[in-house]
């Protein structure tokens, strides 16, 4: 029997998150095709909120890990080690923000964010020769681990962590 505490406790959770859902799963209980109570939904006064019982129907929301923010890194490249740091928007699956390192600041192009992956492109000019930096990273918690291709020359991986 789960505990009125640990459904209290989730419950709580999930109506103070605003991080928009990524993906809603149905939730299957052992007997619950069976159930035949009807939901109720009433205005709960002491949690100022909707709140509806006996879930026929329930559950899990999942929500995706946000990466806007600063990430910082330090990239270990064939022309020595670079500093980064990444400011990174998203705005649902459209990612915007900069890179800013030894070499400048620059504005990302082509960002992507869906889920936990993020892409995006960072063109640079390095002694006149312009470079197309491509990368794909996947987020996890307060990380995010890249794979660049940079240009023809180097494909490189590194761990950006979020600047607290």
């Amino acid at each position: 029997m789960i505990s009125k505490t640990f459904l209290l406790i989730c419950w709580l959770f999930l109506c103070v998150t605003i991080v928009p859902a990524q993906k809603v799963i149905r939730l299957y209980l052992p007997g619950s095709e069976h159930w035949k109570h009807q939901e109720k939904e009433y205005f709960s006064p002491t949690w100022t909120t909707q709140v509806i019982t006996n879930v026929v129907n329930p559950t899990l929301t999942m929500f995706a890990p946000d990466p806007t923010g600063k990430w910082t890194t330090t990239i270990n490249t064939e022309i020595g080690d670079m500093t980064y740091t990444y400011d990174f928007k998203a705005d649902g699956e459209k990612l915007t923000g900069k890179a800013k390192s030894q070499f400048g600041e620059v504005e990302i192009t082509e960002g992507k964010f869906k889920d936990d992956e993020i892409t995006f492109v960072e063109n640079v000019s390095l002694d006149g020769n312009a470079i197309r930096i491509d990368y794909k990273g996947k987020i996890s918690g307060d990380e995010i681990k890249f794979t660049r291709q940079v240009g023809q020359y180097a494909t490189e991986e590194f761990v950006a962590k979020r600047a607290k």
